[in-house]
């Protein structure tokens, strides 16, 4: 992660001295996976606490058959942990970026959540039922 960081640094100096963004596809991979590492143990030791924070989410993630639509899942970390957290719900995780999905489908797998499933979609229209 920090290799490709310090490899992709010209290309994210041009983007902020010209005023431009990419999107999470066009990282490096490694930096991408850097990222997913860095925020997985807020994910981990934090999300399902702030869930509870609003009582009446908590209750609907609680109930057997809630669904929960993670938007911008990335590697799906977060949706791996909510599934985890909330074995009564479902959990779809979408991403425009199949290679991100793709390693969230084997975090689950790995992990041995089986009520999270991932879909390559866009955030402006996510087809996930």
């Amino acid at each position: 992660g920090l290799l490709s960081l310090h490899e992709f640094r010209g290309t994210m100096q041009r983007m902020v001295r010209d005023g431009c963004g990419m999107g999470w596809g066009a990282l490096p991979a490694g930096v991408q996976d850097g990222v997913t590492g860095f925020f997985a143990p807020v994910y981990e030791h934090f999300l399902p606490g702030w869930l509870q924070l609003d009582a009446e989410l908590a209750a609907a993630l609680g109930k057997s058959g809630a669904r929960v639509l993670d938007v911008g899942c990335g590697q799906g970390k977060s949706s791996v942990v909510l599934a985890g957290a909330h074995p009564g719900a479902v959990v779809v995780g979408v991403d425009y970026h199949d290679a991100s999905i793709a390693k969230a489908r084997l975090r689950a797998e790995r992990e041995g959540v089986r009520n999270v499933r991932f879909e390559v979609a866009d955030a402006a229209s996510p087809a996930a039922s």
